[in-house]
């Protein structure tokens, strides 16, 4: 009995910084990306779209990616993709 609950809870310690960075990616990825689409639907209204928004929202997909890639090591240069493409907006 002892040695199933040690066991679970070292894949609980194992797990807990991958769901980390899932859910950071996650909801960073989808509030910029909302943010983002919000004020490009104001190009409908005649408003000029700007090119930085656009790389901006890539940004948020690249982020979302890297959510959904937080198993491997390519989350990593993903995930600083994306940080850099949403720090030239915000």
């Amino acid at each position: 009995m002892m040695l199933d609950q040690f066991a679970f809870k070292s894949r609980v310690q194992r797990l807990a910084p991958v769901t980390l960075a899932f859910l950071l990616y996650l909801v960073t990825g989808l509030v910029t990306g909302f943010d983002l689409l919000d004020k490009a639907s104001f190009a409908l209204f005649a408003r000029p779209f700007h090119p930085l928004e656009t790389v901006s929202l890539i940004g948020s997909f690249f982020l979302l990616a890297a959510a959904f890639l937080s198993l491997s090591v390519a989350m990593a240069r993903t995930a600083l993709i994306g940080a850099a493409l949403l720090w030239a907006y915000y």
